[in-house]
C-alpha cells in the first residue's frame, strides 16, 4: 500500500514539474539556437565594390550572403519548443501507460491515469489546431501549451496590441474554455 501511493506521489510530483518547466521555457525561452559566433575584437570589416564579398583588416577576403535576412532564430525556438514539448509529453505518456498496464497498481491510480492520458491526448489536439487558427489570424508561427484550466500561447511577433492579444485570448478561451485571465500571451520576435 505504502509503495503504490509512494509511486502514484512521485508520478504526479514530476508530471507537475515537468509541466511548471515545460512554462518555465515558454516564458523564458529555451536559449539561443545555433548563435552566431562573437567576431574577433581586432577585426575591421570593409566593404568592397563587389557584391557578396568583405574584406577585412588583415587583407583577406570574407564571403558575406546577404541575399537573405537570417530568420533561423526565429523559427528556431518555435520548432525547439514543439520538439521540447513532444518529448516531455511523450514521457508523460509512457509513464501514465506504465501505470496502466500495471497488474499491481490499485483500480483508482489506474482510472486517474487513463483520465490524465485522455487529457493529455485531448490538448495535444487542442493545442496544434489552436496553433494553426493562430497562424490563420495572419502570425507567421505560434505555439500553445495547454495545462489544467491555464494556458500559455508564444506568438511570433515584435509586439503586440491590447487587441489583438484579446483577440487570440478570445480564440484560445473559445477552443479551450479555459478563462481569459489565465491566458498568457508571449509575444516573440
Amino acid at each position: 500500500m505504502k509503495i503504490i501511493l509512494y509511486k502514484r506521489s512521485a508520478v504526479l510530483t514530476v508530471l507537475i514539474l515537468m509541466g511548471a518547466a515545460l512554462i518555465f521555457v515558454g516564458v523564458n525561452g529555451i536559449g539561443k539556437i545555433n548563435p552566431e559566433p562573437a567576431a574577433p575584437a581586432a577585426t575591421t570589416i570593409i566593404k568592397t565594390d563587389q557584391p557578396g564579398s568583405q574584406v577585412n583588416s588583415t587583407n583577406e577576403r570574407q564571403i558575406v550572403d546577404n541575399s537573405k535576412p537570417k530568420s533561423k532564430n526565429k523559427d528556431g525556438f518555435f520548432i525547439e519548443y514543439r520538439l521540447e514539448r513532444e518529448r516531455t509529453r511523450g514521457q508523460q505518456v509512457e509513464w501514465l501507460r506504465e501505470i496502466i498496464n500495471n497488474p499491481n497498481a490499485e483500480a483508482e491510480t489506474r482510472k486517474k491515469a487513463q483520465e490524465e492520458l485522455y487529457t493529455i491526448t485531448r490538448n495535444i489536439g487542442k493545442e496544434m489546431e489552436i496553433e494553426s487558427l493562430i497562424r490563420a489570424k495572419g502570425f507567421k508561427d505560434a505555439v500553445v501549451l495547454l495545462q489544467d484550466k491555464v494556458a500559455t500561447v508564444v506568438v511570433q511577433a515584435e509586439a503586440l496590441t491590447t487587441e489583438r492579444a484579446a483577440k487570440i485570448a478570445e480564440l484560445v478561451s473559445r477552443n479551450t474554455g479555459i478563462p481569459m485571465p489565465n491566458i498568457v500571451i508571449i509575444p516573440k520576435p
